[in-house]
C-alpha cells in the first residue's frame, strides 16, 4: 500500500489571494502488480458529504484520453469518512498493457461547486524483470 497525502482545507497567501493547494506526489509502481493507494486528506476532513471522487492516469497531462479512471464504487473506496481516507484499488489488469516510463495522475473531488484537485503528480510505470 502507498501512502497519499493529499489536502482540501489547507490554504496559503498568494499576493493576498487564499488558495487550497494539492499535494504534489510523485509515485512508481511495475506494470501488472496490483497496488492500493491509501489518500489521506491532511488535515483530516469530514467527507461524509462527498459522492464524486476520481482519479485518473494519462500518459501526458493534456492527452484527451485517460490510460486509468477510477470512481467511489468502481476502484475508490471511501474508508473513513470522519477523517477524510480513501482507497484507490489498481488490479494488475490497469497497468500490464501501459508504456513502461512516466505517466500523470490526480485524485479529484468532482461534486458539483466543489471539484477541486486534492493531490497530483507523476507515476513512474516500472518494467519488472518477472513477466
Amino acid at each position: 500500500m502507498i501512502n497519499i497525502y493529499a489536502t482540501y482545507e489547507t490554504t496559503i497567501n498568494l499576493n493576498g489571494a487564499v488558495a487550497d493547494m494539492p499535494i504534489y506526489t510523485p509515485i512508481t509502481i511495475f506494470k501488472g502488480e496490483d497496488k492500493t493507494l491509501n489518500v489521506i486528506l491532511k488535515p483530516p476532513t469530514d467527507i461524509s458529504t462527498w459522492t464524486n471522487i476520481s482519479f485518473t492516469v494519462r500518459k501526458a497531462k493534456t492527452d484527451s484520453t485517460a490510460k486509468i479512471t477510477k470512481t467511489v464504487g468502481s476502484g475508490i473506496t471511501i474508508t473513513d469518512t470522519t477523517n477524510g481516507v480513501v482507497q484507490v484499488a489498481l488490479a494488475d489488469t490497469d497497468t500490464e498493457n501501459l508504456t513502461a516510463g512516466i505517466h500523470y495522475w490526480d485524485i479529484k473531488r468532482m461534486d458539483p461547486g466543489s471539484e477541486v484537485v486534492l493531490a497530483y503528480g507523476p507515476i513512474n510505470i516500472e518494467q519488472g524483470i518477472t513477466l
